[in-house]
């Protein structure tokens, strides 16, 4: 047999340590065992007239001083392990600052933990796929980590914890201000968590799919029913982090998400003003997914319909998911990814009382399997020709006087624009600010360049863009020799 060295890790300083893809935190949790009771015994729900049991704890990371906290049940539809009867592994909700106000712990004031059901290796594995398309949302989308929970000094095993969205969340990714700055859930409805009145962009989005649900209705300001979408969503919505969901969710088969369930389980943050930082979309409870590898990633949902099936934007959204497939979602890189989650995790699920009672072996072998087929799959459903975006021979930054970039594609036309704008306007024409590439660009000072390349009338999905300046070292002056004469700190030694 395999022997699995097991050892209490210490939470890393500030929020970002504590989210740790790859190796458990050990949490301690010590409260009085009546209360416990009352909170593992609650029945969680959706449902505004449900009151949760709440308790006090004391909490502590390995090697910490206990601090007081409340704590309570959560996930109406997880599993509690190992049954109904006697739910000793249920998904928790702590709150650290309930009883002390302004009380934070690793600069977080709420932790979100999943016992993930059956499967928390599945689930976090899921999260983990969001943060890998880091690179495609263009912001940190989906930071999660492990818990090894401890209460009362018994082991309630392994979760999936994830980054609760809330002010402390808006803060910690540097994107809060009291009044330009407003977090939505999306759930049915859109929800304002956080935030006065409400957005600009909210206001925009009145039509569906942006108000399915219960709490729908209205039209946007124009007076259309629908608007020119491929004009009128990127003024308000950031669509390439819009679609690299979508694209993550489809990938990991998520049957209760954003675009699966017309408007579920996600949170979106406004900005004012709304253009140019609009609309970031996130991630939210990620416990179904990761089947049997061969889920459609199109639907006949709202948001499927009149997104996905948008001429535009499902060619952005196969763009997405084609360079995830090639790069951070490829067999390989999450082939990598398993190994390094089994080496790091692989302890704490075989000291799971409720799961993997034999060890995660033959979770960790499926896992591999599902993304080879998951991977395949998905490369048979595209629907459209696929354009890559143009090359540059240089990715940007400071380069040396004299510098020439050139735009290159495999074939087609690259078009390019300096000021900033995407030089494929609305409905597919070259943009009035768009310039055919046929010559290498000098660099004279500061250049910012977004380029598409366009086949026919296929444009590529993305654009490539990169920033140059000169360098400030760029001058004829050379260092020829050095000099060093350093002071004499110990006279003594002198001779």
């Amino acid at each position: 047999g395999v022997m699995f060295l097991q050892t209490a890790r210490s939470v890393g300083a500030g929020w970002p340590g504590f989210f740790a893809p790859y190796e458990p935190a050990t949490l301690y949790l010590v409260m009085d065992s009546n209360d416990w009771d009352r909170v593992r015994f609650d029945q969680p729900s959706q449902s505004e007239d449900w009151v949760p049991e709440v308790a006090q704890a004391w909490m502590r990371g390995e090697g910490e001083a206990p601090i007081l906290v409340a704590v309570r049940r959560k996930g109406e539809s997880d599993t509690p392990l190992p049954d109904a009867g006697d739910p000793r592994k249920v998904s928790l909700k702590i709150d650290i600052n309930e009883y002390v106000s302004g009380q934070t712990w690793h600069d977080l004031k709420k932790l979100s933990l999943e016992n993930g059901s059956s499967a928390p290796l599945r689930e976090g594995f899921a999260w983990i796929v969001h943060r890998q398309a880091e690179p495609l949302y263009g912001y940190p989308a989906a930071y999660s980590g492990w818990v090894r929970l401890f209460i009362n000094g018994e082991e309630a095993g392994l979760y999936a914890s994830t980054e609760q969205r809330d002010e402390t969340f808006l803060r910690n990714h540097d994107v809060y201000s009291p009044t330009c700055t407003w977090l939505y859930k999306v759930d049915g409805t859109t929800a304002l968590e956080v935030g006065v009145s409400n957005s600009p962009a909210y206001i925009n989005l009145q039509f569906l799919p942006f108000n399915s649900g219960p709490g729908g209705g209205g039209k946007p300001p124009s007076g259309d029913s629908t608007p020119d979408l491929d004009a009128y969503l990127p003024r308000w919505i950031d669509m390439r982090g819009m679609l690299t969901l979508a694209a993550c969710n489809a990938f990991t088969e998520n049957s209760d998400s954003l675009f699966t369930h017309d408007g579920k389980n996600t949170f979106c943050v406004d900005f004012y003003p709304p253009y140019p930082r609009t609309r970031r979309y996130y991630p939210w409870d990620l416990d179904t997914g990761i089947n049997q590898g061969t889920a459609s990633i199109y639907g006949s949902t709202q948001y499927q319909t009149t997104i996905l099936n948008h001429p535009w934007f499902g060619r952005v959204y196969e763009h997405i998911l084609r360079e995830l497939l090639d790069g951070p979602l490829s067999v390989e890189a999450l082939t990598n990814v398993l190994a390094r989650m089994e080496s790091g995790l692989s302890a704490a699920a075989l000291s799971d009382p409720y799961v993997y009672p034999n060890g995660a072996a033959d979770e960790f072998g499926s896992l591999r399997a599902w993304v080879a087929t998951r991977n395949a799959n998905i490369r048979a459903q595209f629907r459209h020709p696929f354009v890559p975006r143009p090359a540059f021979n240089h990715p940007g930054g400071e380069v040396a006087p004299g510098f020439t970039l050139t735009l290159s594609a495999p074939t087609g036309t690259v078009y390019y624009t300096v000021d900033g704008t995407d030089p494929r306007a609305p409905g597919g024409a070259p943009s009035a600010s768009a310039l055919a590439y046929t010559a290498p660009l000098a660099v004279d000072g500061h250049l910012s360049v977004i380029a598409r390349t366009l086949v026919g009338t296929n444009w590529c999905g993305l654009p490539a863009e990169a920033a140059y300046s000169l360098a400030s070292h760029g001058s004829a002056l050379r260092v020829t020799e050095l000099m060093y004469n350093p002071v004499d700190l110990n006279l003594s030694d002198s001779r």
